[in-house]
C-alpha cells in the first residue's frame, strides 16, 4: 500500500508499514489467546466437572460482554485515540488470559470443582475480562480507516482480519506443541507475548495525525440501526454465530468421532483449526491482497464456500472430513469477512470510524453469544443438525449482503469522502 499523509513521516517515526505489522501482532496474540482456548477448553471442562452447556454459558456471556464493551471501546477510540485503546485492550486479553489459566489450574488440582469453578470462570471470563479487552480489534481497524481510502480499505482492512487466521493457526499450534509441557503452558505463554506485543505499540505505533481534528468536529453520533449499516452488521452477527458455534463444538465433536483422550483430542482440533485459518489466510493475505474486489464481489464467492464447508461437517464420519469442512470454512470467510468491515467503513462518516469498528466488533460478540449456546445445544440433540442450521444460516447472511450491497451500490471509491 501506499503512505498516507495522515501518519507523520518525521524523523524518529516509523513508517506505517510498520506500525500496522506492530498492530497486527498484537491482534495475532488476542487471536491466539481466543483459539488455543476452544482447544483445551472443551476437554479440561469435562476434567473439573463441567458440561457441554456450562462451556457454552462461559462462552456465550463472555460474548454478551463483548458486545457491549466493543461498541463502547470503540467510541472511546474516536475520542481517545486508536493508540490508548488498543493497549489497553492487549494488556487485558494478556493478564486476563493468565489469571484465567489459573483459575483452569485451581479447577485441576480440585480447589475449585463443579459449581464453584463454573462461577469462577464464569465471573472472571465474562465480567473483568471481556470488559476490559474490547478495544483491540475496533481500534487497529480505525485506524486502517484513518490511514486508508477507497479501494487501499478493503485490503487493509483484510490484513486487520488476517491476523485471526494467524493467530488461529499458531494458537491451537501452541496448545499441540506445549501441551506435554502442561496443558495449561500455552495460555500463559501467550499471556506474555501479549505482554511484549502492547510494549511494542507503545513504542512504534503512533496516532494518525488528523485524529484530534476529527475528534473535535464529530457530528451526530452513529446509531448500529443506522440503514447503511445494520443489514451488514446481521449479515456479521449471523456467520459469527456459526463461528461460534461450531467453534465450540469441535473439541467434543472431534472427540466423539475418534475417541481419543483429552491430550489426543487437543492434538486433533488443533489440526482442524489451523485448517480453517490456512483457508483465511490464503483468502485475506493472497487473494484479497491481490485483487482488492469489491465488498459484493467478496460476498458473492465467500459465503457459499462457507456453506459448503458446513454441509461436508453434517456429512462427516471421519476426522480428515471434518478437517476439509474447516478449510472450506477458513476460505469462505476469510473472503466474507473483510467485506463486512470495509463495506461499513466506506459507508459512514469518517469521524466515527472508531464507533463503527466497534459496532463491527460487537456483531461478531453477539454471533458468540448466541453461537456456543445453540451449538452445544443443538450437539446434545445430534452433532449433524448444528452444522444444518449453520448451513442454513449462512445461507441467510448470503441473501442479506448481496441483496443489501447490490441496493446501496457499497464499493470501493477512491474519492469517496462522506455518504453521511
Amino acid at each position: 500500500m501506499a503512505s498516507d499523509p495522515s501518519i507523520p513521516a518525521r524523523s524518529g517515526t516509523a513508517p506505517r508499514r510498520r506500525q500496522l505489522a506492530v498492530l497486527v501482532f498484537g491482534l495475532v496474540t488476542t487471536s491466539m489467546a481466543n483459539t488455543v482456548l476452544f482447544t483445551v477448553l472443551g476437554p479440561l471442562a469435562r476434567e473439573i466437572g463441567l458440561t457441554e452447556i456450562h462451556v457454552g454459558i462461559i462462552v456465550s456471556a463472555t460474548g454478551l460482554t463483548f458486545l457491549l464493551s466493543a461498541a463502547l471501546w470503540g467510541r472511546l477510540s474516536d475520542r481517545w485515540g486508536r493508540k490508548p485503546v488498543y493497549i489497553v485492550g492487549v494488556c487485558a486479553y494478556a493478564l486476563g488470559g493468565a489469571v484465567f489459566a489459573r483459575l483452569l489450574g485451581l479447577g485441576l488440582e480440585g480447589v475449585l470443582t463443579g459449581m464453584s469453578a463454573f462461577w469462577a470462570l464464569l465471573v472472571f471470563r465474562a465480567g473483568v475480562y471481556a470488559t476490559l479487552a474490547g478495544g483491540p480489534q475496533p481500534a487497529a481497524s480505525a485506524w486502517v480507516a484513518d490511514t486508508t481510502s477507497g479501494a487501499e480499505r478493503t485490503a487493509g482492512m483484510a490484513l486487520v482480519g488476517a491476523s485471526f487466521a494467524i493467530g488461529s493457526i499458531l494458537g491451537p499450534a501452541f496448545g499441540g506443541l506445549l501441551a506435554p509441557f502442561g496443558v495449561l503452558t500455552p495460555l500463559y505463554c501467550i499471556a506474555a507475548l501479549g505482554v511484549v506485543a502492547a510494549l511494542a505499540a507503545a513504542l512504534v505505533v503512533e496516532e494518525p495525525r488528523d485524529h484530534a481534528a476529527r475528534s473535535a468536529a464529530r457530528g451526530e453520533p452513529l446509531s448500529p440501526f443506522d440503514a447503511r449499516i445494520l443489514p451488514l452488521l446481521v449479515t456479521s452477527t449471523l456467520t459469527f454465530i456459526t463461528i461460534g458455534a461450531t467453534q465450540q463444538t469441535a473439541a467434543f465433536y472431534i472427540q466423539d468421532l475418534s475417541g481419543a483422550d483429552a491430550a489426543g483430542t487437543m492434538r486433533q482440533v488443533s489440526v482442524a483449526m489451523v485448517a480453517m485459518a490456512t483457508g483465511i489466510l490464503v483468502a485475506q493475505v493472497g487473494i484479497v491482497q491481490a485483487l482488492q474486489p469489491a465488498p459484493r464481489t467478496l460476498f458473492m464467492a465467500g459465503l457459499p464456500l462457507a456453506a459448503v464447508g458446513f454441509l461436508i461437517l453434517m456429512t462427516s464420519s471421519e476426522v480428515w472430513q471434518v478437517v476439509v469442512g474447516y478449510a472450506l470454512m477458513g476460505l469462505g470467510y476469510g473472503l466474507s469477512n473483510p467485506a463486512v468491515s470495509a463495506a461499513v467503513s466506506l459507508a459512514v462518516d469518517e469521524r466515527v470510524q472508531g464507533t463503527a469498528a466497534g459496532y463491527v466488533s460487537s456483531s461478531y460478540a453477539g454471533g458468540f453469544i448466541i453461537g456456543p449456546l445453540l451449538g452445544t445445544g443443538l450437539y446434545r440433540i445430534d452433532p449433524h443438525i448444528t452444522f444444518g442450521v449453520c448451513a442454513a444460516l449462512v445461507a441467510t447472511a448470503f441473501a442479506i449482503a448481496t441483496w443489501t450491497t447490490r441496493r446501496v451500490g457499497v464499493v470501493p471509491d477512491a474519492t469517496r469522502q462522506d455518504v453521511g
